[in-house]
């Protein structure tokens, strides 16, 4: 072998280097990029469930602070209303506001 040959025989192993060097990067681009896609999946799939968590605890509370409370305290001053007027008796905050 001479010198042109062992030259020819360098650059070709050289070139096979390269190509595999080539290869195997973007083998590990295509797999990062299949991570990116799984990871944004699961983001948008973890921000709806965020939201809808957020909407149910919002309804869930204003149901407790509208709804609930407000309801429930209209309907018993309501039914007082009612028992003290059958009863024909004066409720007791009437007679303050009275005096």
């Amino acid at each position: 072998m001479d010198a042109d040959e062992k030259l020819a025989a360098l650059e070709r192993v050289y070139g096979d280097v390269m190509l595999n060097t080539e290869k195997e990067a973007a083998a590990r681009i295509m797999v990062s990029e299949q991570k990116v896609q799984c990871f944004q999946k699961e983001l948008h799939v973890v921000k709806e469930n965020g939201i809808l968590a957020m909407m149910k605890l919002k309804k869930s509370m204003d149901s407790k602070v509208d709804g609930g409370s407000n309801t429930e305290n209209l309907g018993i001053s309501w039914l007082t209303k009612c028992d003290y007027s059958s009863a024909g008796i004066i409720p007791i905050g009437s007679i303050k506001a009275v005096l």
